[in-house]
């Protein structure tokens, strides 16, 4: 987004992003109710502590978190802040793990550090890239993943929570018909994603966790045994 903003400032050609963690902090807009100029879109809510609450609700359990991230990507960093935030409200400890590459995780996955409780992913693209590797270890020894997009439980994890990719498209394609439709982008009000929440049964019988029916019925996405 910041490429296409800088690209664009002479032309002001419209731009709609979508997700953003936070496009104040990188600089995107300075108002999200009227972000000016030639964008504006759609940004994620931080939800890192309701995620870890959805964890200890899975799991009472649980003491230690590990967070893998790249502190220099933006996106990540900014997630293991919220994260640990968050774990000092639960008071638990969050073990964090830097992956600047792939031969990084690589390494974390072959040398996994015992007595962890959850995997916490972070709103980390090239993390996100090897959910089934993370998963695979996370059923291995029977410990919860969890990220910050629905589509996790998808992927292996116990459970996911946040935006859902699909969603999050309507609402973008719903700004871009408003600015086709002769509306400045700088006068729509950047929009916040829904989050959603994903859960996967046979990842969750692998764990050794019996999901009450009350959490499943507020499931988006309820993955079922039966359905492999």
């Amino acid at each position: 987004t910041q490429a296409a903003k800088a690209a664009s400032e002479k032309q002001q050609i419209p731009i709609i992003f979508g997700p953003i963690n936070n496009p104040i902090d990188a600089g995107i807009v300075s108002d999200l109710k009227r972000p000016g100029k030639n964008i504006t879109g759609v940004m994620l809510t931080d939800s890192t502590a309701k995620q870890i609450e959805w964890a200890l609700r899975f799991s009472p359990k649980i003491k230690r978190i590990l967070i893998p991230y790249n502190p220099t990507d933006a996106s990540s960093n900014h997630s293991y802040v919220k994260a640990k935030e968050a774990v000092k409200l639960f008071g638990l400890e969050l073990v964090p793990h830097q992956v600047k590459s792939q031969s990084d995780i690589d390494k974390l996955l072959s040398t996994f550090p015992k007595n962890i409780d959850l995997i916490f992913f972070p709103r980390d693209a090239m993390v996100m890239t090897r959910a089934e590797d993370f998963a695979a270890i996370a059923n291995k020894r029977q410990i919860i993943l969890t990220g910050t997009r629905l589509e996790m439980a998808q992927r292996g994890a116990l459970f996911g929570f946040g935006f859902d990719g699909f969603e999050l498209g309507r609402q973008a394609a719903r700004l871009a018909d408003q600015v086709l439709q002769g509306i400045p982008p700088g006068d729509l009000p950047v929009e916040t994603a829904e989050d959603y929440l994903s859960i996967n049964l046979n990842t969750a019988v692998n764990a050794g966790i019996k999901v009450p029916e009350h959490i499943l019925r507020q499931a988006h996405i309820v993955i079922r045994p039966e359905q492999n």
